[in-house]
């Protein structure tokens, strides 16, 4: 039966029926009033009935694997186009409803292939906006896709996988037609068409998918396994945090290069969280507590600073050194003079530069940073800078994985992006992931980081053929193909050859940043964490319900706590996210149901094995382990265990934060070997006030901290003086020497896992436990 939809672009209130009136757009009705998949009911026991269940397009998003998402996430989504009515979004997906009415499980990974396959299309048609969609445009759709016979041309056969067993375990019937001979464990793979999607490979169904088939054939599935089953699947499904890989990227959409409109869009950004769209966040570029606030408006100049660089000057400059360039022999006859005379060539070529910017002629001019008079050597720095601030902000890198170390092989170098769909500008960048020592990872880019690489490729070649070297000459000698292809900064003025090649310092140039960019702070510009922290709120807050994990992957963080750091708390956080420690021990209690239950969740996390940094994870462990020693303990349920930990925590007057950025000194010095942040060296104390980022609810460090004992003997001695008035009994004093037992236990725990540390501050640290101990008797 078809339909006609009406075009109301501003109608996203109508509904699916509302929208059934007029005669513009012939289209496939979808089945039953929508996305719908059939749901098993059971009923007291008996059989079970199926129940259609529609899918909201508002929920769409939450169907997405994530691992799909990256910098895609306004993309695979249909409500990134605002002026897309309901109707007409039920509508495109319909045009790839090839299922039969009764065997129509749409299912949710399905759906989400279908919308990808859509927008892709479009993208490939020239349609960047669904409201040029034509009667022509889906009767080229429809047609396409029969042809095709294929709901996934686009990919996604893990998710029609994850849908298949879904539908399984839900259905035994189902699970029964489709292995109908158990014993030969044969499963009818036309009927696992039906639902997973003609285009799906068969070999995709691993061997232990398809045993879980068999198993519900079987029958062999109790009711609470099948139920955790289903659940695990979707929450894999949504949560899902697996590496991209490789065949995963080359199904990723278009990235919208959002950062090269910015400039022009700056007034009517949409930062949800926000009150205010002129101010980004108040700590969006703070990396240390004396780092200043970055608001909209100097986000918006720096990167018209930075793509003006890149992509007005750089070219410039590189015109300019391919037009002179010699060969090798012929510079090295060269006179001083001559050479001097092929300098000015160039500059008297590189004309109208932005922000005022003027060249001088001679190598050894007395440049003028604050006039903006410049040689050209430092012009080629602040290019070549400003290449590595655009993956900065393109790509969310740190600062030692663009530009390098010394003595590791890292950094951008010749060919790091690779392109994987040209048409759909999908690339990668190949990028050492120098913090936690996971070597090198593929990661998506967009076009800019492309084009940005490239232009630093011919800019650096273009610079060192000037005197007929070639960049491989400077390369680093640390073994590996990539470091020989570095690319980095070096003068060719003089005899270059015998100059010690150094590696880019961003500092170089700052002064000439504050000369382009006067209402920019100093701070700002030197802080190059900034940039990355300008990633992660332009991307995490440029549409509508983005996810926190997509974000967590591309900047490569251990865990989703870390990656709240990087965005607004007050939008984001809870109130236990919230709650900030103050330097007296005594407030450090959880005071508050809400902190509890945060507290409380954490623990759960541990016991279910999920990642968790600090010493955290270490102090929970050494009290499970006490605790497990009482049979009572030993009985209870997964969450029962985290309540009483938490609880045993809580009457420390302890709340330690579960989150491994800089805040134990000891899991820093697992990855870096050097104290973190909230650790003063010189005096051997914890500083809370240094600590990054500056929020530290109590970590393994502080445990150890003079001001904690303190605290805990006096709590030890007010116990002992109510004991005396009140008669309290004396296992609440015993259990102050437990407490101090567990800190030394935990310490050794720590030592013992992350090998050794530092032996002064070892030693310091037991004596602050045996000062303790003392403090008791």
């Amino acid at each position: 039966m078809e339909r006609a939809i009406p075009l109301r672009p501003n109608d996203r209130n109508s509904t699916f029926e509302d929208a059934w009136v007029s005669n513009e757009t012939i289209v496939s009705r979808p089945e039953d009033n929508g996305f719908t998949y059939l749901r098993p009911v059971s009923k007291n026991g008996a059989s079970s009935t199926k129940k259609p269940v529609t899918i909201p397009v508002e929920n769409l998003r939450l169907f997405v694997p994530s691992n799909d998402l990256g910098l895609y996430q306004g993309i695979v989504d249909l409500n990134r186009f605002p002026d897309l009515c309901r109707a007409k979004k039920y509508a495109l997906a319909s045009l790839f409803l090839n299922t039969k009415p009764d065997s129509a499980r749409f299912r949710v990974g399905h759906l989400a292939a279908v919308i990808r396959s859509i927008y892709v299309w479009c993208l490939r048609q020239g349609l960047y906006s669904l409201t040029d969609f034509s009667h022509e445009h889906a009767q080229r759709l429809r047609s396409e896709c029969i042809a095709t016979g294929s709901m996934l041309a686009l990919g996604g056969y893990a998710d029609a996988v994850r849908g298949l067993l879904r539908a399984a375990l839900q259905d035994v019937e189902f699970a029964q037609s489709l292995v109908p001979n158990p014993v030969n464990r044969k499963i009818d793979w036309p009927l696992a068409r039906n639902v997973m999607g003609d285009g799906v490979n068969v070999n995709s169904v691993t061997a232990k998918a398809k045993e879980l088939l068999v198993r519900c054939a079987r029958s062999e599935i109790s009711d609470s396994e099948r139920k955790d089953l289903v659940k695990t699947i979707d929450e894999i499904h949504v949560y899902r945090q697996e590496p991209l890989s490789e065949n995963t990227l080359r199904r990723h959409l278009e990235n919208i290069n959002w950062l090269a409109r910015l400039p022009d869009e700056a007034k009517g950004l949409r930062f949800r969280p926000f009150e205010s769209p002129n101010k980004l966040a108040s700590t969006i570029g703070r990396v240390s507590r004396k780092t200043k606030d970055i608001t909209i408006e100097q986000s918006v100049e720096i990167i018209e600073y930075v793509i003006s660089m890149v992509f007005t000057v750089a070219p410039k400059i590189i015109a300019a050194l391919e037009a002179n360039s010699v060969s090798r022999q012929a510079y090295d006859q060269m006179s001083d003079q001559s050479r001097a005379k092929l300098l000015r060539d160039v500059v008297l070529q590189v004309e109208s530069l932005p922000y005022g910017i003027k060249l001088l002629e001679t190598a050894t001019a007395t440049q003028s940073i604050a006039a903006r008079e410049v040689t050209l050597h430092t012009l080629y720095l602040a290019a070549l800078e400003c290449i590595f601030m655009l993956v900065q902000i393109c790509n969310g890198r740190r600062k030692n994985e663009i530009r390098g170390e010394r003595g590791i092989e890292a950094g951008l170098y010749r060919g790091c992006v690779q392109t994987i769909d040209d048409d759909l500008n999908g690339f990668e960048l190949d990028v050492y992931i120098l913090k936690y020592n996971t070597g090198w990872r593929s990661l998506p880019a967009n076009r800019l980081v492309h084009d940005a690489t490239k232009i630093a490729e011919q800019l650096q070649s273009a610079y060192f053929g000037l005197s007929g070297m070639k960049p491989e000459d400077f390369g680093l000698e640390y073994g590996s193909r990539r470091a020989s292809l570095s690319i980095i900064a070096s003068s060719f003025m003089g005899d270059v050859r015998n100059q010690k090649t150094t590696l880019f310092r961003h500092d170089r140039i700052t002064g000439f940043m504050e000369s382009c960019l006067p209402t920019c702070d100093a701070d700002i510009l030197s802080k190059t964490h900034v940039y990355r922290r300008l990633f992660s709120n332009l991307y995490y807050h440029r549409f509508e319900d983005s996810r926190l994990i997509a974000l967590m992957q591309q900047l490569q963080h251990l865990d989703l706590e870390q990656t709240r750091h990087y965005i607004s708390k007050d939008a984001h956080w809870t109130q236990a996210d919230k709650r900030v420690s103050k330097h007296r021990p005594a407030e450090l209690k959880i005071d508050d149901a809400s902190s509890f239950d945060y507290h409380k969740h954490h623990i759960e996390r541990i016991f279910d094995g999920k990642p968790v940094g600090g010493g955290y994870a270490l102090l929970v462990a050494t009290l499970t382990k006490r605790l497990l020693k009482t049979a009572e303990f030993a009985g209870y349920s997964q969450k029962e265990k985290a309540r009483i930990v938490a609880e045993k925590q809580a009457s420390r007057g302890f709340s330690p934060d579960p989150k491994g950025h800089g805040i134990c000194w000891v899991g820093s010095s697992r990855h870096t070997r050097k104290a973190a942040h909230c650790f003063n060296s010189e005096t051997g104390n914890t500083e809370k006030s240094d600590a990054s980022p500056s929020i530290c609810h109590g970590c393994i460090n502080f445990l150890s901290t003079p001001g904690h004992l303190e605290y805990q003997t006096g709590l030890l001695k007010e116990l002992e003086s109510e004991a005396a008035n009140f008669g309290l009994p004396d296992s609440i004093r015993q259990q102050q020497k437990q407490h101090y037992d567990d800190l030394r236990e935990v310490i050794w725990f720590e030592q013992e896992s992350f090998g050794s540390n530092d032996a002064a501050i070892a030693k310091k640290i037991g004596d602050m436990v045996a000062a303790g101990e003392n403090d008791q008797d």
